[in-house]
């Protein structure tokens, strides 16, 4: 059989300004825009010309390719939250230098996981990094646009697995985007 995944935009990044009282203790101050971020992968050089006292939030879906155990890790400066499929995995909500944290966690091909990364500023240096190690490899990379998603896609949309002879055809996924999908020719 043969297996096509479609190909994914980013994830939604929210972007506040905050008033900061301490390591790990922020508020929301005002908002600073909303834009799609093809990945997390940030370094002094965050949109909306934020520097300091400021909160991030993305959100959207990871589609991994290969089952099995996926590391993850966030370099941050400063504070870093990371959940994936709604569980806590990473949680350093303090003040710091460029940390790297790290969790592991088992996926399935295919299926739309949702993943929310957090992080705030407050003085100094700014990095927000998400990257992953997937099953069979050695390295770490940040998590390629293909494989993230604004919103949920159908899993149908998604994997596409046939067992017969095929035809290529066209899907329409978020509004219009397409990719070339594997369609079965006997269904």
């Amino acid at each position: 059989g043969t297996t096509t995944f479609a190909s994914g935009n980013g994830l939604t990044g929210d972007y506040y300004h905050i008033d900061h009282y301490g390591s790990g203790s922020v508020h929301i101050t005002g908002t600073a825009g909303t834009q799609t971020e093809s990945q997390i992968n940030f370094q002094n050089n965050f949109p909306f010309s934020l520097n300091d006292r400021f909160l991030a939030a993305w959100n959207g879906y990871i589609v991994p390719r290969t089952t099995g155990t996926y590391d993850f890790r966030t370099y941050s400066d400063d504070g870093v939250r990371l959940w994936i499929g709604g569980i806590s995995k990473i949680n350093n909500w303090t003040d710091h230098g460029t940390t790297a944290n790290t969790a592991s966690v088992n996926l399935t091909a295919g299926i739309p996981v949702s993943v929310t990364m957090h992080m705030y500023e407050a003085y100094g240096g700014a990095v927000a990094k998400l990257l992953w190690r997937p099953p069979g490899t050695s390295s770490y990379q940040i998590i390629p646009t293909a494989s993230l998603f604004t919103t949920q896609p159908a899993q149908d949309a998604v994997k596409f697995i046939t067992d017969h002879q095929t035809t290529t055809a066209s899907v329409s996924i978020n509004g219009g985007q397409s990719d070339e999908v594997i369609s079965d020719l006997n269904v």
